[in-house]
């Protein structure tokens, strides 16, 4: 669960609620500070965002780490983030999957990707319609 921190304002630690097991299974990978980077190197690192293709569809992943140590590997948990286009009104979790020990997708429907070219589902869009031209003569 997630509270407010009382001292910074928009500052929120994580706090796990004792009637239930919790897992952070990632975190968003953040520029290291005093790293040397230039303004768009630490938007691409702050982004992390891959293109991916999947049946025909194109979607952005983001793949997140540094979650909590998993009792069964002794690693960190990892979880692979993706966002697809979805002509739905508001962003949804479509599902969260553990594909191996530890490792976890979620996959988010956003219509946010829509707009952008390449995106849209091949069953969103229309078919074109050819059009013949011919000479008419008067």
């Amino acid at each position: 669960m997630i509270h407010a921190h009382p001292l910074t304002p928009g500052h929120y630690e994580i706090e796990e609620d004792p009637d239930w097991e919790a897992y952070d299974l990632g975190r968003a990978p953040t520029p290291e500070p005093g790293a040397d980077l230039t303004v768009a190197e630490q938007a691409a690192v702050a982004a992390n965002l891959e293109l991916a293709t999947s049946s025909g569809s194109r979607y952005l992943v983001q793949r997140w780490g540094d979650g909590s140590v998993c009792d069964k590997t002794g690693k960190r948990r990892e979880i692979e983030v993706q966002f697809h286009c979805s002509m739905t009104m508001t962003d949804t979790i479509l599902l969260v999957k553990e594909s191996k020990t530890c490792h976890y997708i979620l996959v988010i429907n956003t219509p946010r990707l829509c707009g952008e070219p390449g995106f849209k589902s091949r069953l969103d869009q229309r078919e074109e319609a050819l059009i013949r031209c011919r000479e008419v003569a008067a």
